[in-house]
This record gives structure tokens, C-alpha cells and sequence, in this order.
């Protein structure tokens, strides 16, 4: 079976380290554990310390390091080969990953020799993702000129901002949707959630940007009869109404929108999902499609809590793990939950302190409501919060064409609503 390793390699790169130290700066990922040969390991780790402590290396404190004669002729060997090296980061990405390949080699050889039948396959398959992931942990102390330098280098690039597709939601998050951070919509049963959720993501598939929706209630073909029905001026009831799917205009509609669909989502049904199941959809998902966000409808249903867990420290542990994983990836998501019996956030406090922006949404309290929405930014940590919309002049309705969440400065639908139309998932 093959070792995963590189002797060669490991020379050369920490002679170039030792030859010329600043090289450190280039690869701050690689770490001591990387070497497969333990000596040439602890080697660099006292040379990554020292000039990351010092800006600089001084051979003579590294011999008396390693002051048998062995050691430094081994010191001696490396930087031979090493003063020739230029380019330092093929090297360390080679590296880090064989590092990785012999870490899941064992894992794998571990867990397969501990298969039984009763063998959770989520568990281990979230248990060797999470350690290999343990990997891709960096603790790399910056002095503040160099966080300036990062400041300044950010300005030089284009900052990502993705439109929700509603301009007052725009303003609310500070432009739109941004990498790293976490929105959340909260609401009553049936005011609507799934709606704001499938009509924001369509709103970001039409403009192309790639993203996972994850369903937990409603499947997606359930919410692409939802969005489609919208495009086409019809609601989602067409596609079970039989005098409807008898209309040779509706199935040429639907056939033809079909075939020009180029929409940028993708859809994961996940009814029923465990945590594990989740983060392990997310991490496979985000890496192999290049996405940059991710919807989940919605929190409460995701499913694992752990023995001695309520349900309050189940949902923050999801949440900050979920905040956790966008800034690690540069993604944004968004998700809804439920609100309980008096109105506030199901699990609330672990929730607010991992997201971002937290929106409640409302709608009035008659039965025929018209479909009108509005809704309360109650937290932020960038942003002011504000109102968006209220009774009197709600900013949102739901469009019966879908259902289908559209800002109340569209153009208006005075049809009188169907008892019955105006309950949303």
C-alpha cells in the first residue's frame, strides 16, 4: 500500500525555508505535522516560531537547537538542496497534501476494521470529515500591520455582494448577501417561510448565482412548481388541477419553460436529515459546484440532537456551526426558523448570538390577509436595524402567481383571494 510520503520534497522545501525564512510568510497552512520524517517536522516548527516571533533566522540559535552532530549535519544536508528553491508554494500544497492523504489512510484503515452491522455509516463518515477537517485549522499570530496590509490589499479586489432580487431587503442587509455571514427569517407556522426562501433563491438563480437550496418539509419539485408557476403567471394548484393539466397551453408553458431553464440552483431534499447528514451535504456540495451560498428551509426540522441536549443548545449548535462553516468557506446562508407560542425565536438565544441579521416576519391576523407581508431586522451585527414595512403599509405580499413572495410597490393583484390561498408554508 503506498505511504503518501516524499523525503526528497521535504528537503528541499525546508532548506529553502531555512536559506531564505520569509518564505514562511507564503505558506502560512504548512505546519510541523505536514513532515512525515518527524526530525525535518520539528526543524521547521522551531524555524516557523522563531520567525514569526523574530521577522527573520538565526542559524546559530537553530543549531543549538539540535546540537548533535547528527542533527546538524542533517541541517547541513537540507540546505544544500534547498538554496536553489524558488518557488516555495507548489512545494508546501504537494506536501500538505500527502500529509492529508496518509491522515486518511489511517482513518479509513481504523474505522474499517471497527464495521459491524450495527455501524452508524453517518457517524463515521462525519466522524473522518471532521477530523481530516482538523487539518484545515490555522492558528497564525498577525501583528496589527500586517491585519492593516490585509485591510488594505481587500480594498484593491472586488467585494461580493449578491441582490435578495427586493430592493428594501437590500438596503436592510447593507447591499444584499455577503460571503461569510448568516441571514435568518423567522416566522409563525404558515406565514410563509418556504415562500421567502424559494422566492430569494430563485431571485439569485435567475441572476446566476450558484447556490444549494436544502428543503427539509416541502420537496424541491414542490417549490420549482412554486417558482415556475410564477414565471408563467399561474399558481402552483395548476400542476394538480386535472382541467389544467388537460390545457394544451399550459403543458406547452411548462414544457417549454423547461427546456430554457437555466437557472443556477441545485436542490438537495433532505426531509428527515440529520446534523451530520447536513454539514456533510454542505461541505461535499459547496467544494464540488464552486457554490456561493446555501439555503435551508428550515432550522427546527434538521434532526440529531444528542443525548443530554435540549432542543435551545441543539439549534445554536447548528447555528454556529453553520456560521462557522461560512466563514470558512467565504459562503453566505440563509435559513428560517419558527417562532414559538409568544412570538419570540424557537432556541433564540444560541441562534442570535451565530447569525448576523435576524428578521421576524409578520402578517396581519385575519384570515383573508390579502397576502401582505412585513417584516422587523430585530438584530445586526453590521447594520442598523430597521423596519421593513408595517400593517399599515406592509413592504411585502405573497403573489398568488406561484405563491410567490413580490415588494409592495409591484404592481397590485386586486382579485379577491380564495379562502384558504392565503396560508403559506
Amino acid at each position: 500500500m503506498q505511504e503518501f510520503t516524499n523525503t526528497e520534497l521535504e528537503q528541499w522545501l525546508l532548506g529553502a525555508v531555512i536559506t531564505s525564512p520569509r518564505y514562511i510568510y507564503r505558506m502560512p497552512e504548512l505546519c510541523e505535522h505536514h513532515f512525515s520524517t518527524p526530525f525535518y517536522g520539528r526543524v521547521f516548527g522551531e524555524t516557523k516560531l522563531y520567525v514569526e516571533q523574530q521577522g527573520d533566522m538565526d542559524l546559530p540559535i537553530l543549531f543549538s537547537k539540535f546540537p548533535t552532530p547528527e542533527e546538524k549535519n542533517a541541517i547541513y544536508q537540507v540546505l544544500r538542496v534547498g538554496a536553489t528553491v524558488i518557488n516555495v508554494k507548489p512545494l508546501a500544497d504537494e506536501l500538505i497534501k500527502l500529509s492529508r492523504l496518509r491522515v486518511l489512510k489511517n482513518l479509513l484503515l481504523d474505522h474499517a476494521n471497527n464495521l459491524t452491522l450495527e455501524t452508524d455509516t453517518d457517524q463515521v463518515i462525519t466522524a473522518i470529515e471532521e477530523e481530516l477537517l482538523k487539518d484545515h485549522e490555522i492558528y497564525q499570530i498577525q501583528k496589527e500591520r500586517d491585519v492593516c496590509h490585509n485591510i488594505n490589499k481587500d480594498l484593491n479586489e472586488t467585494l461580493s455582494c449578491f441582490s435578495t432580487g427586493y430592493d428594501i431587503l437590500d438596503v436592510a442587509m447593507g447591499g444584499g448577501l455577503y460571503p461569510s455571514k448568516t441571514y435568518c427569517f423567522a416566522a409563525d407556522p404558515k406565514t410563509g417561510k418556504t415562500v421567502i426562501l424559494a422566492s430569494i433563491s430563485h431571485n439569485l438563480s435567475k441572476q446566476g448565482i450558484k447556490h444549494l437550496y436544502i428543503p427539509l418539509e416541502m420537496g424541491s419539485k414542490e417549490i420549482m412548481q412554486r417558482n415556475m408557476a410564477h414565471d408563467i403567471n399561474k399558481n402552483a394548484m395548476s400542476f394538480i388541477d386535472q382541467k389544467q393539466r388537460a390545457k394544451p397551453e399550459f403543458l406547452q408553458s411548462v414544457s417549454d419553460y423547461a427546456m430554457q431553464n437555466q437557472g443556477a440552483a441545485f436542490f438537495m431534499d433532505a426531509q428527515g436529515s440529520s446534523f451530520d447528514k447536513i454539514k456533510r451535504v454542505m461541505r461535499t456540495a459547496v467544494k464540488k459546484y464552486n457554490l456561493s451560498g446555501v439555503v435551508i428551509d428550515y432550522l427546527q426540522l434538521i434532526t440529531g440532537m444528542g443525548k443530554g441536549e435540549n432542543e435551545a443548545q441543539f439549534q445554536g449548535k447548528v447555528a454556529q456551526w453553520i456560521a462557522d462553516f461560512c466563514k470558512q468557506e467565504k459562503i453566505w446562508c440563509i435559513y428560517a426558523a419558527q417562532k414559538n407560542r409568544e412570538g419570540q425565536l424557537r432556541g433564540s438565544d444560541g441562534i442570535k448570538n451565530a447569525i448576523d441579521q435576524l428578521y421576524m416576519v409578520f402578517k396581519p391576523e385575519e384570515k383573508k390577509d390579502g397576502g401582505k407581508r412585513w417584516m422587523e431586522l430585530v438584530a445586526s451585527r453590521y447594520t442598523k436595524t430597521m423596519s421593513l414595512g408595517d400593517e399599515a403599509i406592509p413592504a411585502f405580499r405573497i403573489d398568488r402567481s406561484g405563491p410567490y413572495l413580490v415588494e409592495n410597490s409591484d404592481k397590485q393583484d386586486d382579485t379577491p383571494q380564495e379562502e384558504g390561498i392565503t396560508t403559506y408554508n
